[in-house]
């Protein structure tokens, strides 16, 4: 298949606003999910994070968890949605590698199963396990290589005794960055980028406490639903 590139298109930070409404499968015992769109972002270890944990000492609630943004209030017309280019994820010490990001643009039916019409941009399982052939079929059936994240740590967590950070910053970014605000997109990856709501769909922490997030940060533009950028 030959990979067709598009024009350079302008991408800003669409996620810290308001009129975007972020819900979760779990409350915890720290900040609500609302947390995770502040502009700027918080910093208070416990009223500036969201965790899938039941007490201080990071009690995992049991099973997979979600994170949902509707950016649907930011579109007043029905054909307009979001291309996504970029997702930021900053958990803390108490992080995930097996989730998934997920795109839709009709309003979810339900939130929480695997299985659900939900169209996968990146599967963290994928990632990490470099026996599987990440040129999978997503949902919409269009053939998408997932990317790989970048990882950053810094800090020291206060919750714990050994030496862990208190941010673990995953970047997973599609198409090619030039400059500081443009992006190379491709068609291979054009359908499934179109979002009014996006998740976070997380399987399983990765240490045995429940997962907790800071911040989720997309970058991406606005656009038509039946635009291909060509």
């Amino acid at each position: 298949m030959v990979k067709q590139t598009f024009k350079l298109m302008e991408y800003k930070i669409i996620s810290r606003n308001t009129s975007v409404a972020i819900t979760s499968s779990a409350r915890g015992n720290l900040g609500p999910p609302s947390v995770l769109n502040q502009d700027p972002p918080g910093n208070d270890w416990i009223k500036d994070r969201w965790q899938a944990a039941s007490d201080m000492g990071g009690t995992a609630i049991p099973g997979s968890h979600w994170v949902i943004l509707d950016f649907s209030a930011l579109y007043t017309n029905s054909d307009q949605a979001a291309y996504v280019t970029k997702v930021v994820l900053d958990w803390e010490t108490a992080f995930a590698y097996d989730y998934r990001i997920e795109s839709r643009l009709n309003i979810p039916t339900s939130t929480g199963g695997e299985k659900d019409e939900w169209c996968v941009l990146y599967d963290g399982a994928i990632d990490n396990d470099g026996s599987k052939n990440d040129n999978q079929k997503n949902l919409r059936g269009i053939s998408h290589q997932y990317p790989r994240k970048v990882v950053k740590e810094y800090g020291q967590s206060p919750g714990v005794k050994q030496k862990l950070p208190l941010h673990i910053i995953h970047t997973i970014e599609w198409g090619t960055v030039v400059g500081n605000s443009k992006v190379e997109i491709s068609n291979v990856d054009g359908t499934c980028h179109l979002v009014r709501y996006l998740r976070i769909f997380i399987r399983k922490p990765a240490r045995g406490w429940g997962v907790s997030l800071w911040q989720v940060d997309v970058y991406g533009f606005e656009t038509q639903m039946h635009h291909r950028f060509t």
